[in-house]
């Protein structure tokens, strides 16, 4: 009896998970470089030229200070949200 309602429960939970709605996603939005819980619009962070292309991708900053920070060590953010530069 104990299995049955363990069993029942687990192919519920299955079921509903399988159905999960998935979150919205803004292709816009991206998170800092170098200040990784800061969200930023692409487009904003480019007309402000916050942002730096380096080794084939574009990073995006929040603020005026991350970029100084990336250029002083660019490795260490490498691995942080990025894009591919976009084609001139």
């Amino acid at each position: 009896m104990k299995r049955s309602l363990l069993l029942c429960a687990g192919l519920f939970c299955v079921s509903v998970s399988s159905f999960a709605i998935p979150p919205i996603v803004d292709p816009n939005l991206t998170t800092c470089a170098v200040a990784v819980k800061n969200k930023v619009k692409m487009k904003a962070a480019t007309k402000s030229n916050l942002y730096a292309d380096y080794k084939g991708n574009r990073y995006f900053f929040c603020c005026s200070p991350c970029p100084k920070k990336f250029w002083a060590d660019p490795e260490k953010y490498v691995n942080n949200a990025h894009i591919p530069t976009p084609a001139p």
